[in-house]
């Protein structure tokens, strides 16, 4: 009488092949290795690519301002700086570390509180490798034209009410 083979392993091998491609050619499909002038924490030519954005909303006066949008080529923060002179000044507080990409919905907790009339400006900054914020090391995220990537927002009594987001 002649014996049956089992198909199952050979079947379960082929599972393993296939969640196998599926995971490098998520991972690692298409990118390229970093060359040369790459090394050493610098950002590849396909991280490049993406830009940065930020983008807010007036807010109510309060301990934090809300981030509705920011997005990242490389890993940052979210710097909230007073208004000097119709431009950025002193640093009032920051993100964590977020990733790269688009983080939606973010809180930035400040280190006093916003008041009414006031101008605030969110922007973007580079993370040097170390996972905290240094306004002395992480430098600001500038488009091509080389101006900072920020937004102006406007502290009012009468805006819409923020939510409190928890990363």
């Amino acid at each position: 009488m002649e014996e049956k083979k089992s198909k199952t392993p050979l079947i379960i091998g082929i599972i393993i092949v296939v969640v196998i491609g599926i995971f490098v050619w998520k991972y690692f499909g298409g990118k390229q290795a970093p060359t040369g002038g790459e090394m050493g924490g610098e950002q590849t030519s396909e991280i490049k690519k993406l830009k940065s954005s930020i983008t807010m909303v007036d807010q109510k006066p309060g301990r934090f301002v809300n981030v509705k949008s920011a997005v990242f080529g490389a890993k940052g923060f979210v710097t909230i700086h007073e208004d000097k002179a119709d431009e950025p000044g002193a640093a009032i507080g920051s993100s964590s570390i977020l990733p790269t990409g688009e983080t939606r919905n973010l809180s930035v907790t400040l280190n006093r509180k916003s008041v009414a009339g006031e101008y605030l400006y969110a922007m973007l900054h580079s993370d040097d490798g170390d996972g905290i914020f240094n306004p002395a090391k992480d430098e600001m995220i500038k488009d091509e034209g080389g101006n900072p990537v920020m937004a102006k927002f406007l502290i009012r009594m009468d805006a819409d009410e923020p939510i409190e987001f928890k990363m």
